[in-house]
């Protein structure tokens, strides 16, 4: 398992069968801790206990980063002691809590979240409302009692309670933090839910007001204390820290707290002057945004100089993906590629030839299929053979829970030879299309893709930019309703998210028989058939 796939956590490392949690101590922290790195075991050799107490020791990570900052800072008010509790200070806790974790979910929400990103959040959520509830049913509070301690520090308040009081707190602690990952998951499944209502201010708890010396606040930091706010792909992290360097040499030696919302507007004309488009001038403004709202969210800086930054958009624009049309299935799969078995000499081999039909015929994500090992291919005693989509491989990952699913092998793709393909591997062990190799952030089919899309517009002359690999998934959705294939069934052929309720019931695999009918039923006209493997030049 690495740490930088998709599905990993950052800060979630194995070695040998136990995970452990590793961060970077902060360079503005690095004097309070005895060496730049902070690694414990998580006690565990399960994937998925490990990454839900990862999440849990990030959180009181993070604030303690935030404490000891505060604890630097001269003329912070001193901590309240508190030596018993009533249920105004317990209901006053629990509020300020869940206002906190809301208004940092607002600020997250304006950055350029993805489809990708929120079905991503939204199966790390469901994991933790997963094991809080199991912490709710058996009265365990041991996952929130270090945040709980260090978020009443970061909130003024230190504890010196009676076992009983301690443990009546810490319960309705695990209730209120279980309430706000709810609370968040729902304004993902598009529920309105107000900070203001279910926390008004009136109802927090009172906290003194301690700020670093804006003066001493570096970009480095800035860019730290957007990092650490919450789980962060690599990949997102990489394309911040870029935008917000540029930014940073773009204000020659300014730092965060000096900028203003002019040196944001002179940034904002410099890129549009170089011709780059107002869709990615809005986008690299959004993300300075995302960025600068985390420090002032958290009082490390005075105020958001992109507030009111605006670009003009064009009145229409156009779908950032399409699906091909027949046409243009013609011209993909009437390719020699595919009409002669033509690979040998191609960059990717055979994976040339079966990606594209796999993508046509199953509508999976070019990832999906790239990543596929030899024995992901799995057949059922009466129905046939269907590809087991998984994460369960050391290198595998997916994008989210319902990703994981079992797809039946269309009849084109078993007429064109994959499982004869699949038994002439070497490595019965190992991956479907071995000439496919990682990128740094351990993607598969990075290259592949990349090549595709010069293989459409180099080689075929489709020219239009929307029509990608991804294009074929758009159109198996769309050939699925066609055909009247019912939307729970797609959803679960193309490892789509469902906003039923409905579907959370039942056992965690859908049923193979209906999918098998789907695949049956589902067809193109008119797509020339590919060349058999049998058949290819040897």
């Amino acid at each position: 398992m690495k740490d930088d796939e998709m599905y990993r956590h950052p800060r979630l490392h194995k070695r040998g069968d136990t995970f452990y949690f590793r961060a970077k101590v902060p360079v503005d922290l690095v004097a309070c801790y005895p060496g730049a790195e902070i690694k414990f075991s998580l006690r565990t050799r399960d994937r998925q206990v490990a990454w839900q107490r990862v999440q849990i020791e990030s959180l009181r990570l993070d604030r303690e980063f935030d404490e000891r900052r505060k604890s630097a800072v001269q003329n912070t008010e001193p901590l309240t002691v508190v030596t018993n509790i009533d249920d105004e200070f317990i209901a006053k806790l629990k509020a300020s809590f869940l206002r906190d974790s809301l208004d940092s979910d607002t600020d997250l929400r304006t950055s350029p979240f993805g489809e990708v990103d929120y079905e991503l959040r939204q199966e790390h959520l469901e994991q933790q409302l997963a094991a809080l509830r199991q912490a709710n049913r058996t009265g365990d509070t041991s996952l929130i009692e270090g945040l709980l301690k260090v978020f009443l520090r970061s909130q003024g308040y230190e504890l010196r309670l009676s076992d009983r009081d301690y443990r009546r707190l810490s319960l309705a602690f695990l209730q209120g933090y279980t309430k706000t990952i709810q609370s968040i998951a729902l304004r993902d499944e598009g529920e309105l839910v107000e900070p203001e209502v279910l926390a008004p201010s009136s109802s927090l708890l009172p906290r003194p007001i301690a700020r670093p010396a804006l003066a001493q606040f570096t970009w480095d930091q800035l860019f730290e204390k957007w990092r650490n706010a919450t789980v962060r792909r690599p990949k997102t992290s990489d394309e911040f820290q870029r935008i917000l360097k540029a930014f940073e040499t773009f204000t020659k030696g300014m730092q965060p707290a000096e900028v203003g919302k002019r040196q944001v507007i002179d940034f904002r004309d410099h890129l549009l002057a170089e011709q780059q488009t107002s869709k990615t001038v809005d986008k690299k403004i959004s993300i300075l945004r995302t960025i600068f709202r985390v420090a002032v969210h958290d009082e490390f800086l005075p105020s958001d100089p992109t507030a009111g930054v605006l670009v003009a958009m064009p009145k229409t624009t156009k779908k950032p993906r399409a699906g091909f049309t027949s046409d243009e299935l013609g011209i993909i799969f009437g390719a020699t590629v595919f009409q002669r078995g033509a690979v040998a000499g191609r960059k990717f081999g055979p994976a040339e030839f079966w990606l594209p039909l796999i993508g046509l015929y199953t509508g999976a994500r070019i990832e999906e299929i790239a990543q596929l090992r030899v024995r992901e291919i799995r057949r059922h005693p009466t129905l046939g053979h269907f590809f087991h989509i998984t994460d369960e491989g050391e290198d595998s990952a997916v994008k989210n829970e319902s990703s994981r699913r079992r797809v039946p092998i269309h009849q084109r793709l078993l007429d064109a030879g994959l499982l004869a393909y699949a038994e002439s591997l070497p490595d019965q062990g190992g991956y479907l299309f071995p000439t496919l190799t990682p990128d740094k952030y351990q993607r598969r089919s990075s290259s592949f893709g990349k090549a595709f899309g010069k293989f459409l517009r180099d080689e075929l002359k489709i020219l239009d930019r929307r029509k990608v690999f991804h294009s074929f998934r758009h159109l198996f959705k769309h050939r699925c309703r066609e055909l009247g294939i019912s939307e729970d069934v797609h959803d679960a052929l193309t490892g789509h998210t469902s906003a039923s309720e409905a579907r959370s019931y039942g056992n965690d695999e859908y049923p193979l028989e209906p999918l098998f009918a789907a695949m049956a039923a589902f067809h193109f006209e008119g797509v020339p058939t590919p060349l058999s493997y049998a058949q290819w030049p040897k």
